[in-house]
């Protein structure tokens, strides 16, 4: 559905070049919602803006539905652009126009007539819940109805491919979660391939299929949610699931570890669960298995896109043939249990 093919984007100054994209390749399946995930500067915006063409790539290529968009005349790309739906931050709402007449402006350059119009307007009034509103103005609005209207004007001309360029952010959590909620209806009643761009732990865990992590312009981990919550492989990836997870520092939970073993200390384990494993007592069972106790540090249980995973620190007390064990058959025999090793206590 999407690809990019080793894309760059650079900024030109007097002095220097800045590259904001550096050899992103990407391919996004039809119907996914897919996240990209980077700290501010990572150069997200930069990359989702290209993506359709508001900003010209450098050099490289962007794909969608087989099209190579740098190949298309100006008339092409115009009609192609159609197709790709895009909402912001802000909203970028005309404040002289009602919310009926924001949501019709893409119609209206469109061509289409005035019936058209209101037959579609009304129809996405319904979709976004606010028939109500059609005739306020943006200023009466409050900020999670202001991003429905700019959904509802995204999704005016049949997109086939929605941009959301951190589309959350203004947002306080409850309305971030209706937002959302309202993005995965879109993307399960139309089938909209949905690509977004976010610094949010929250929206990556809620709606999105795949995810990729941006890291000065390059795409540094890519996988399914389900994955980089199990085995996250960049130390930028496991720092965002850790904040997540809101997991402590060692010192703040009176626990001082060193890399080596030596003997009197005691394994300090991160354990995540996915699934069924989080309901089962699988540390209790495992420690009598091998005869070591065990005892928790840390606890949580997160939704993540409909399932279920926890997150345990753990110090087992045994000797070190005996917890390595432990390790061992986690590893080898419980594919939906990640063990990572922190280091020893006393």
């Amino acid at each position: 559905m999407i690809e990019l093919i080793n894309l760059y984007k650079s900024y030109q100054s007097k002095d220097n070049s800045v590259v904001a994209v550096n050899g992103v390749n990407l391919n996004i399946a039809a119907g996914n919602i897919f996240g990209i995930i980077g700290l501010s500067g990572a150069g997200k915006s930069t990359l989702i803006r290209c993506v359709n063409f508001l900003e010209k790539p450098t050099s490289g290529e962007v794909v969608i539905n087989g099209k190579y968009l740098s190949q298309l005349s100006n008339s092409e790309l115009r009609q192609t652009q159609q197709k790709i739906g895009m909402i912001f931050q802000h909203f970028n709402l005309l404040n002289s126009r009602t919310v009926f007449a924001n949501i019709a402006l893409p119609l209206e350059l469109a061509g289409k007539s005035k019936q058209d119009i209101t037959l579609k307007v009304n129809s996405l009034l319904q979709l976004v819940d606010l028939t109500d509103k059609k005739n306020n103005y943006p200023s009466q609005l409050s900020g999670g109805q202001k991003q429905r209207v700019a959904i509802a004007r995204a999704l005016a001309n049949n997109p086939e491919v929605l941009l959301c360029d951190e589309a959350t952010s203004a947002l306080d959590p409850q309305t971030t979660d209706t937002i959302l909620s309202l993005l995965k209806q879109i993307n399960n009643k139309l089938n909209i391939t949905i690509l977004l761009i976010t610094h949010e732990m929250e929206v990556v865990k809620n709606i999105c299929d795949q995810v990729a992590v941006i890291d000065q312009g390059k795409i540094i981990e890519n996988s399914t949610v389900e994955n980089f919550f199990l085995n996250p492989q960049t130390q930028l990836a496991q720092n965002f699931v850790r904040t997540f997870c809101n997991e402590k520092p060692m010192p703040e939970i009176s626990v001082e570890f060193q890399p080596e073993y030596s003997v009197g200390k005691n394994l300090i384990v991160r354990l995540t669960f996915v699934g069924d494993k989080v309901a089962e007592p699988l540390v209790t069972k495992l420690a009598k298995k091998f005869n070591i106790d065990a005892s928790i540090l840390q606890a949580d249980i997160e939704t993540v896109n409909e399932k279920t995973m926890g997150f345990l620190v753990v110090e087992l007390y045994g000797d070190k043939q005996k917890t390595t064990e432990f390790i061992d058959h986690l590893t080898a025999y419980e594919t939906s249990v990640k063990a990572e090793v922190l280091g020893y206590a006393n």
